[in-house]
């Protein structure tokens, strides 16, 4: 499933509102989560759903 940049830039911005850093490290995608807020499990599910889109728009 693809999707657009502009949706990948949206979704990165909703990470970090929620406390999240998301990040390549070693050509994967990673994330860490402020120690003050807690996981959202159903956005992490988003986020792995587009895991190859995001790893992409980083690579560019």
């Amino acid at each position: 499933m693809s999707i657009r940049n502009k949706d990948i830039i949206d979704l990165l911005v909703k990470a970090k509102e929620k406390g999240m850093t998301v990040f390549l490290e070693n050509g994967k995608l990673r994330y860490t989560i402020d120690k003050n807020k807690s996981a959202d499990i159903e956005f992490i599910s988003d986020l792995k759903k587009y895991k190859l889109d995001i790893t992409e728009f980083f690579k560019q």
